[in-house]
């Protein structure tokens, strides 16, 4: 009877032992479903809160699990219709073999893999986006997780920025100018087809190279010693600078501007540069021909300067003549009448020739014709209107003629002065 109640109690102990056991089980099994609840809720939080789609995959059959909702708007289809779809069916069926190929990457490699592809919407709108992949574990079972980000505003800033770049490629490539862009370390960037063609040198040969790296040590240095003054006076500067070539030395005008960056640090040089050696050798010719007729004028200076010692030997050998030679003759002649007075004018127009009066009449600048200027020579000597008229066979009316237009082409007309008085002071 004794051992018949030892024998319950101890199974008494063992039930409570096994049921506090049984409650501790079921109390931690609820910690763990709790724990378990409240981190799916956070999960499930975290992927509907994110900007980016995501896609869970079965990591063997590449069925659709789940998905967030950025994924159902990207696809523009309600979650139900996109789980339990393959993840083939994201994409456009001609590239379906190719993205099979890349989940079973994502599969075989794990985590950090990213691609850029292309999802295919319902309604055919193809869409870019970058996949950030990784495997992990889900559910009791491998899957892969899909983070798809939306990449079509960058794609349409690269095509942008692509096709800003062909066209300033292509109006740079259309100019007759050399033009180029270094970088602060003096590499090049970009260079026109004048550049590549002037050097005989490939875009794909100086991308990245240095002026050292392309051209002689002395040409070199020359080119990044000016870059150097550029960015150290942060202003364009107009050089002239000495490039040698298949053909020789040909000479430039380089406009050289810096460029800056964000934050207005220079990062870089441009330069645009003209080739002038055509119009420096033209300068040089023209020089040459400039001192080739300074010499000819000088040479023309002397020869004229020697006919006017030319002409003043003639006219004193003239003087010299009439005076020792003709008017001895003309004072011996002995004439009457009417042959007298022209030998007597004749005497004194010898007398005129050999003084100033016929030169100082016509440096007047009075433009006297030669029969006034005759007219003035009889005036002079004392001859009256009727004498002249007489001796030069014209009316008397003629010679006042000449004498009013002698005055007035002399500035004496309208004066009180004598004709023959004036004429006399000359």
């Amino acid at each position: 009877m004794k051992d018949s109640r030892k024998t319950k109690e101890r199974l008494i102990i063992e039930v409570k032992e096994l049921r506090d056991s049984l409650e501790k089980q079921i109390s931690e099994r609820k910690r763990v479903e709790n724990a378990l609840y409240e981190s799916e809720g956070k999960y499930r939080k975290l992927i509907e809160t994110a900007n980016d789609a995501i896609f869970i995959a079965d990591a063997e059959s590449g069925i659709i699990l789940d998905i967030n909702r950025r994924a159902e708007e990207m696809m523009n289809m309600p979650a139900e219709e996109i789980i339990g779809m393959h993840q083939k069916q994201l994409h456009p069926e001609d590239k379906a073999g190719d993205y099979k190929q890349i989940f079973r990457e994502y599969v075989r490699n794990g985590d950090g893999i990213s691609d850029e592809v292309v999802v295919c919407r319902k309604d055919g709108h193809k869409i870019p986006v970058e996949i950030s992949a990784s495997v992990i574990e889900w559910g009791g079972k491998k899957v892969v997780q899909g983070i798809f980000r939306d990449i079509t505003r960058r794609k349409r800033v690269e095509d942008a920025l692509t096709q800003s770049k062909e066209q300033m490629q292509y109006i740079l490539d259309n100019t007759t100018s050399v033009i180029y862009i270094k970088d602060a370390q003096g590499k090049y960037i970009i260079v026109n087809s004048q550049f590549q063609d002037l050097f005989h040198i490939t875009k794909e040969e100086i991308i990245g190279k240095t002026n050292h790296d392309i051209f002689p040590k002395e040409m070199a240095d020359t080119f990044q010693a000016n870059d150097r003054k550029v960015l150290k006076a942060q202003a364009p500067l107009e050089i002239e600078e000495v490039a040698l070539h298949d053909d020789g030395r040909h000479t430039y005008i380089s406009i050289k501007f810096p460029l800056f960056d964000s934050k207005g640090i220079a990062c870089g040089v441009c330069g645009v540069s003209t080739d002038i050696t055509e119009r420096k050798k033209a300068e040089k010719r023209l020089e040459e021909q400039k001192d080739a007729l300074e010499q000819k004028n000088l040479a023309l200076s002397e020869i004229l300067g020697q006919i006017e010692i030319e002409k003043k030997q003639i006219k004193d050998d003239v003087i010299a003549n009439a005076e020792n030679l003709l008017l001895p003759i003309i004072q011996k002649l002995r004439l009457t009448g009417e042959s007298r007075k022209y030998v007597q004018l004749l005497q004194k127009n010898l007398q005129e020739l050999t003084s100033s009066f016929g030169t100082k009449l016509t440096e007047r600048g009075a433009k006297l014709t030669s029969r006034e200027v005759e007219v003035c020579g009889m005036v002079k000597n004392g001859l009256t209107s009727k004498e002249i008229a007489s001796l030069l066979n014209i009316s008397l009316r003629t010679v006042e003629t000449h004498r009013i237009k002698i005055r007035n082409k002399l500035g004496i007309v309208n004066k009180d002065l004598n004709l023959s008085s004036y004429l006399k002071t000359l």
